[in-house]
């Protein structure tokens, strides 16, 4: 039953993650044309916008409506069976698991306060390497960074960094998702090159894992050291 109720943790978590990567490319459809979820599609006088593509704009607009209704299906089952696991647990099992075997997979509340679109605590999923956060006494749930947008003559565009783009490793963060997000700050200081590790999917389907210099900046102009916003709903680092 636990060997079950994992399975099914992991297939859920894989699906929200392609839900997640196909919002990225929604969303960069819409940014391509300068448009939002709810930008005007026609000019002051009321004509139709010129110079975009209004089809792929509503398209887009149609699309993320749908994945957003998906991913809030898949959080609700997650949430449900979490619940129902933790629920069935012996409190005498708890104290013989206080030292979680590396590898195995747990459950626990994000290191920050991380808010999504309808004010719910953000939640993720990961194996973890044998660690627990002993505040919460939880286990760990961890989502992959990707990268939203990039801010245009900023360090981080100087560096080859796209929106879709996944975060592998970050300076000394060799296993990066949102469990150690909040931690990334720390590797941060002007004018010092950091290797980052990218996952990518070319415009022609191909998979590539590269490996990006970027060097912070506090003189570039815009926000942030580096300019690029992450995941979907995350501030400018």
């Amino acid at each position: 039953m636990e060997i079950q109720a994992r399975s099914d943790a992991i297939r859920l978590e894989d699906q929200r993650k392609r839900i997640d990567a196909e919002i990225l490319a929604q969303n960069e459809v819409l940014e391509l044309n300068k448009a939002t979820m709810t930008s005007p599609l026609v000019d002051a006088e009321g004509f139709p916008l010129a110079g975009v593509d209004l089809g792929g704009i509503r398209k887009a607009r149609q699309q993320i409506r749908m994945l957003v209704h998906d991913r809030q299906q898949v959080d609700a089952q997650l949430k449900s069976l979490l619940e129902h696991a933790l629920a069935k647990k012996p409190a005498s099992s708890a104290s013989s698991e206080s030292t979680p075997a590396a590898g195995r997979v747990y459950l626990q509340k994000s290191g920050k306060d991380t808010k999504d679109a309808n004010d719910v605590p953000e939640t993720t999923l990961a194996a973890t390497d044998g660690t627990m956060d002993t505040d919460t006494a939880q286990p760990i749930l961890a989502r992959p960074i990707a990268v939203r947008s990039v801010s245009p003559k900023s360090p981080a565009s100087a560096a080859g960094l796209r929106a879709g783009d996944v975060l592998t490793s970050f300076g000394d963060f060799q296993s990066l998702s949102s469990a150690n997000f909040s931690e990334l700050p720390s590797q941060l200081r002007d004018g010092t090159p950091i290797s980052v590790g990218v996952n990518r999917v070319t415009d022609n389907g191909l998979k590539q894992l590269l490996t990006l210099t970027l060097t912070p900046s506090t003189s570039w102009g815009g926000r942030g050291l580096l300019g690029y916003v992450r995941d979907i709903h995350a501030a400018v680092i």
